[in-house]
């Protein structure tokens, strides 16, 4: 099997996201714990955005919501 690596894109991580489970309609588990903000399932994931490389990852409402949140979270800090 050959397999293109077209952008680095399998060098990037991605914003995991709680996505849908459909296990029982034939998704399987990788597919279901490797969803991403971009919308595909990639093998690198993370819930924390200061490691989220891909661009668009990084531009959609579900990471900047976590931003908002760790900004707010950081000023509630002494």
């Amino acid at each position: 099997m050959l397999a293109l690596n077209i952008g680095g894109e399998m060098n990037k991580t991605h914003l995991k996201v709680l996505g849908v489970d459909a296990r029982n309609a034939g998704q399987t588990d990788f597919e279901y714990h490797h969803q991403s903000a971009c919308g595909y399932v990639r093998d690198k994931v993370t819930r924390n955005i200061k490691q989220v490389t891909c661009i668009f990852c990084r531009r959609t409402d579900e990471f900047e919501l976590i931003h908002q949140a760790t900004i707010t979270q950081s000023e509630k800090s002494p």
